[in-house]
């Protein structure tokens, strides 16, 4: 995003936008966000209200607060022995204190079109009592319910990103979405020898539902899978371009 664009319009005037990950480049319009409850239909609640809805062109996007981590930054990232002394410099550099880390968790639903498509899932709702897991809370107050999406598109394989494919039971939390994740990133996650539990409960749980994909791979008219190695070795993200 580059000087001349803003969020504050509610409309993005650039033809492309490339979601990476966690969206961390817009997180800054979502973090720390309050819960409320569903009540509200989409017109009544503005943004802020744990959702951050925005125009690309013929796309609506919706970024969903899953909730936050806080603490300290080292040990758990850049934990690098040798390293630290030039981590803190760089953070300081941004006016980031290194002791009051904030790690926000941002998915994202894409509406085009007919299709209602959603990046990544959050921690999953088991984690509530932490005020993590918001995902379904507050995709219902931007005015969706779970049974509208249309399809799921898996980044990579780590607990915050899937944790929110299946409720508490193991049953599918967007009953009526087709699955799509990079075949590499999966095969990488169902193979270990000893799987996470959120990978367990939700990517081998899932196997059978989901489709793997290929980098330009097309989830939907103007949205594309893509190739973004780097926080994992097969990180996939979603470039979404205007028809116009």
């Amino acid at each position: 995003m580059n000087e001349n664009q803003t969020l504050g319009s509610g409309k993005i005037s650039r033809r492309t936008l490339l979601k990476v990950g966690g969206a961390a480049a817009l997180t800054a319009a979502v973090g720390g966000l309050p819960r409320f409850a569903r009540t509200q239909t989409t017109s009544m609640v503005p943004n802020g209200a744990g959702y951050y809805r925005f125009k690309v062109d013929d796309a609506t996007i919706i970024l969903l607060s899953d909730g936050q981590s806080t603490g300290q930054i080292f040990p758990r990232f850049a934990g690098n022995p040798g390293r630290q002394d030039a981590y803190t410099a760089a953070l300081r550099a941004a006016y980031l204190d290194p002791a009051a880390f904030a790690n926000n968790f941002i998915p994202m639903v894409v509406e085009i079109g007919r299709n209602k498509i959603l990046v990544d899932t959050g921690i999953g709702p088991g984690a509530l009592a932490n005020r993590q897991g918001l995902t379904l809370t507050h995709l219902q107050v931007a005015g969706f319910s779970p049974q509208e999406i249309d399809t799921v598109f898996i980044t990579h394989g780590h607990p915050d990103h899937i944790g929110g494919l299946t409720v508490p039971g193991g049953a599918p939390a967007f009953p009526n979405a087709r699955l799509l994740v990079g075949a590499a990133e999966l095969n990488f996650w169902a193979n270990q020898a000893t799987p996470s539990p959120a990978v367990g409960a939700n990517l081998i749980a899932l196997r059978n539902r989901f489709t793997l994909v290929q980098t330009n791979h097309e989830i939907a008219p103007g949205v594309t899978a893509v190739m973004t190695p780097g926080h994992t070795v097969n990180h996939m993200g979603v470039m979404v371009t205007s028809q116009n």
